[in-house]
């Protein structure tokens, strides 16, 4: 059992780059979208201190998503890319993921999301 979150969110999960003859390809277009059921609200004070200790540094533009289903983070060692989303008109992609699954009633992924600036070559602010 979980939460019945009701808000449904489109979510763009990306192919990872790849060696071809010895030459670095990245990742092309997005390999898939996904429909995750979920709540989105700004980060809370307490979340924005836990990511800028993990981080070393404050991010801009945090946000907090609820889910049913686990969103996917950037891993280095496969080049993969980290999944993205659209809220209240800004592109956010998810730099952490967690789940909380102590009471089973209220299990859910507990992720944080910074908003993306689409002309940087990696994406952050």
């Amino acid at each position: 059992m979980s939460v019945n979150f009701p808000t449904a969110h489109t979510v763009t999960r990306y192919n990872a780059g790849s060696y071809v003859a010895g030459e670095w390809t990245p990742a092309g277009t997005p390999s898939t979208t996904v429909t995750v059921n979920g709540n989105i609200q700004s980060a809370s004070k307490s979340d924005s201190e836990e990511i800028a200790a993990a981080w070393g540094t404050h991010t801009d533009g945090l946000i907090c998503i609820r889910s049913n289903e686990e969103l996917l983070t950037a891993e280095k060692s496969t080049a993969k890319r980290a999944d993205r989303l659209s809220w209240q008109g800004g592109t956010y992609e998810v730099i952490r993921a967690s789940y909380r699954g102590t009471i089973a009633a209220l299990a859910h992924w507990k992720c944080y999301a910074r908003l993306v600036d689409s002309n940087a070559e990696d994406g952050g602010l």
